[in-house]
């Protein structure tokens, strides 16, 4: 069973590395890292950091997390000197506030992927654009994802490039 494992492991870096062996020149971008690193994506993620209910959800959040901790400070300090009831008291108290805690932790995670996805979105068309552009001046002959990419040479990766081109790009729109 585990030789024939490797065996797919094998032909499938085989298969996936036969292109690249033809290829002269090879880059690795990460286009997802480049349209959230761009100057338009950071300022849109300020807005959403900065902007009131995310800060009220925020400042929630870390109070809840404060409660939960001192909650489960004074269950340590009084566990032996409590009845059953006054533990399992505490524990509900516990419980409560870490439901909560976990809903507004997921909110919070929420509105950042949302905003995550529509910046993908709306920078598709500028991120398509800029990729073109750098393949053909770099005169490249095969472009990678860089999360696909076992290893890559020092000075393959046009991430930062990618970013610097959007940049652009997305201040003339």
């Amino acid at each position: 069973m585990l030789i024939k494992l490797q065996k797919i492991v094998l032909l499938s870096l085989l298969i996936l590395l036969v292109p690249a062996a033809y290829a002269e020149k090879v880059a690795v971008v990460n286009l997802d890292k480049a349209a959230i690193d761009s100057d338009y994506a950071q300022q849109q993620i300020k807005q959403l950091v900065d902007g009131e209910d995310y800060k009220k959800n925020v400042e929630r959040y870390q109070s809840l997390r404060a409660e939960v901790q001192a909650l489960q400070q004074e269950g340590r300090a009084n566990e032996l000197t409590w009845s059953e009831a006054q533990k399992q008291a505490q524990l509900g108290k516990i419980r409560e506030r870490v439901e909560a805690l976990k809903k507004l932790g997921a909110e919070l995670d929420s509105a950042k992927a949302d905003l995550n996805r529509r910046l993908l979105k709306d920078l598709t068309p500028q991120l398509k654009q800029a990729v073109e552009q750098l393949v053909q001046e770099k005169k490249l002959d095969l472009l990678l994802n860089a999360q696909a990419a076992y290893y890559k040479a020092p000075g393959t990766d046009i991430t930062e490039e990618l970013t610097q081109r959007l940049n652009t790009l997305k201040t003339t729109d």
